[in-house]
């Protein structure tokens, strides 16, 4: 679930810098659990982990690392679902889409 060792390499290097601008990660990126989307009715199924959460002065930031389509920039349809649920979950949060491995 936390993806290839370039993937957790990525997710590293994006919660350095949100470190770095005075963030505070609470959730992935290797330094505390992934936080949980549950899917439908508050299922397993259908459910999304954020692979980055990170908070400062009252503002939450969630990170996902999407795997894309060839152009390299449209996230896949499960990708694409997973945002939403997270952005449903979490309406007044901003939620960042990264492409892996850029």
């Amino acid at each position: 679930r936390w993806g290839s060792s370039s993937t957790r390499a990525q997710n590293d290097k994006i919660a350095t810098s949100y470190e770095a601008k005075g963030y505070r990660v609470t959730g992935g990126a290797g330094r505390a659990s992934e936080e949980w989307i549950p899917g439908a009715g508050g299922s397993t199924k259908g459910g999304s982990f954020v692979d980055i959460t990170a908070t400062k002065g009252g503002k939450t930031v969630r990170i996902q690392t999407v795997t894309t389509k060839a152009d390299g920039i449209t996230p896949t349809a499960s990708e694409t679902a997973a945002a939403n649920r997270i952005r449903a979950a979490f309406p007044n949060d901003d939620l960042i889409l990264i492409p892996k491995g850029t």
